[in-house]
């Protein structure tokens, strides 16, 4: 990476660090419940892993955009990138955006955060973070859109191995091009699983610092007035005996406690883009493999069983596979399923988070 842009994204993950504190912490204390909630300890972990996701955004964008601009490039002085291809592949990408939106809004979500995120003991829709939907929505956008900018290049990518798994003849560079082929393909999968990863424990900092905010006064003291009038005591008494029952009664009477967050929408947060990373990711998997296939047989054509030199020319092709990473049980596809597993990981993780 040459050592202008290297300032460069340094600079501009700085910035992005800046613009989403100030983004999400703008006009966060105005309002009482706001204020409770931006006080406790796992709304900082939540803001921190924002920001954390800011900075991989930049990294994505740079990174991935310097993909997408040279295999670009590439297929097209080859003639092998079409405006209809190019179309195709927008839509695509516009298909995906949207079933992404279509799952978040059939969960009840606000782009992503759950409808059950506030709701008080008369049923209404609150947030504890003011203007919480304004703030969320473009932060959710940019992050699937620069997802979206690392799916888009490994179909670039795939298109690259489909030329060499289908347009002959090969040349002396060509294992040369797949390496530098399947780099790339790993770096966008990582850009990707990252992006979704990092949601995943977003969204499980979210809900611990959602249910953190009920133990501030200003939240517990409405929960005991709510389950004051279901105490059976003289009204003396009745204030003394909740707090004293406090968590058996909020227990019994769930409508009292204002701000609830549901554990299972992590996971069908984190289970629903996890899905689509993978079936995103599969077509650039099979091109990869079968672009290895075709360089391992011409290389080393495979030798009839009763030749003397058989099973020494089966040892050079599973050591090919070995150097190309195509094989099923190669380092590449190690790689591949540890990187499409880490959002679920994170998901795990961000549900141990105390609240």
């Amino acid at each position: 990476m040459p050592r202008t842009q290297g300032t460069l994204i340094a600079y501009t993950s700085a910035a992005a660090i800046v613009v989403m504190a100030a983004w999400i912490l703008w006009d966060a204390a105005d309002t009482a419940g706001s204020k409770a909630f931006i006080s406790t300890p796992q709304f900082l972990l939540w803001l921190l892993l924002l920001c954390a996701q800011a900075v991989v955004w930049v990294l994505g964008f740079f990174v991935a955009g310097a993909i997408v601009r040279g295999r670009f490039r590439a297929l097209h002085a080859a003639g092998a990138l079409s405006a209809r291809l190019a179309a195709q592949m927008v839509t695509a990408a516009v298909v995906l955006f949207a079933l992404a939106a279509i799952f978040a809004s059939s969960l009840g979500h606000q782009i992503g955060i759950p409808k059950e995120i506030g709701t008080s003991g008369l049923g209404s829709q609150t947030s504890p973070l003011t203007h919480h939907g304004l703030k969320l929505s473009p932060v959710v956008v940019v992050g699937v859109l620069v997802g979206l900018l690392a799916i888009g290049g490994m179909w670039l990518v795939s298109l690259a191995f489909e030329r060499i798994a289908t347009k002959p003849p090969l040349r002396a560079g060509s294992i040369d091009l797949f390496v530098g082929l399947r780099n790339e393909l790993n770096t966008l999968l990582a850009i990707a699983a990252a992006i979704v990863g990092l949601g995943a424990l977003a969204t499980g900092a979210l809900r611990a610092a959602v249910l953190a905010a009920n133990d501030e006064p200003f939240y517990r003291d409405r929960a005991v007035t709510c389950l004051t009038s279901y105490v059976d005591a003289p009204s003396a008494k009745r204030r003394e005996q909740v707090l004293r029952n406090f968590d058996d009664l909020a227990k019994t009477h769930p409508s009292c406690i204002e701000l609830v967050f549901a554990r299972k929408y992590v996971f069908e947060y984190t289970l629903f883009f996890t899905g689509l990373l993978a079936i995103a990711y599969a077509p650039s998997s099979l091109a990869m493999r079968r672009a290895g296939v075709r360089l391992r047989n011409k290389a080393y054509p495979m030798l009839a069983p009763g030749n003397a030199k058989f099973f020494d020319r089966l040892e050079q092709r599973r050591r090919l596979d070995e150097f190309l990473q195509t094989n099923l049980l190669a380092n590449a596809n190690f790689k591949a399923g540890v990187a499409l597993l880490t959002p679920l990981a994170g998901s795990l993780v961000s549900l141990l988070l105390p609240t």
